[in-house]
């Protein structure tokens, strides 16, 4: 964990990932 820039990549990475499931699960669940 001493590479900032690997470190910022993942947590880009893993944040979008979070923000598109949740903007797909409130898609399904709203219809």
């Amino acid at each position: 964990m001493a590479v900032s820039g690997s470190i910022g990549t993942a947590a880009g990475l893993f944040w979008l990932a979070a923000g598109l499931l949740a903007i797909g699960y409130r898609a399904l669940r709203w219809g």
